[in-house]
């Protein structure tokens, strides 16, 4: 038997029940991603037109504030939501954690690594724990072995409001 749905996929349409609460991506981590890459791709320019020798360190700046304002734009228009969170449990849209259920969750946490804000979240059994975090890309050194991590550091919704509205659903 298997006790957990297949991971989602991104173009995954999301099932909502009605008490549902959906947390989208923060338009203002969006914008700053667009400004900053916008800013990059400008220095850049500068750079290449102003001096005729070493392309490199120009081009780099270049590159990555073209995919910086890229990624900004895909964060600003991109209308899925990160998380929804209900009374049966929650789902993850980005991160391919995909549906887990109040009854496979043990506890909560909030972690910072890198600069970035992962919610932790431990399961009970070590067989979901295995499958969910399979699919995690980057694993904090400070998560313990029955946690599988998301990043939440770009959610429209403050890190210390969701985990407590996840507490006060987990308990009902």
């Amino acid at each position: 038997m298997n006790s957990s749905p297949e991971p989602l996929g991104y173009l995954t349409p999301a099932t909502l029940r009605p008490d549902a609460v959906l947390i989208g991506t923060s338009r203002k981590f969006a914008f700053a991603m667009l400004l900053g890459g916008a800013g990059a791709v400008g220095i850049g320019a500068f750079w290449l037109l102003s001096f005729r020798y070493g392309y490199t360190i120009e081009w780099t700046f270049v590159l990555f504030g073209a995919i910086f304002f890229v990624a900004g734009l895909w964060g600003h228009f991109d209308k899925k939501p990160r998380l929804i969170v209900d009374n049966d449990g929650f789902t993850d849209c980005k991160y391919r954690l995909g549906r887990v259920t109040w009854d496979q969750v043990a506890g909560l946490r909030k972690g910072v690594f890198n600069g970035m804000t992962y919610l932790y979240v431990k399961f009970a059994d070590n067989e979901i724990s295995e499958r969910r975090r399979a699919f995690e890309l980057v694993r904090p050194p400070d998560a313990e072995a029955l946690e599988a991590t998301i990043p939440i550091g770009a959610c429209a919704i403050a890190p210390e409001a969701l985990i407590e509205l996840m507490t006060e659903r987990m308990v009902k």
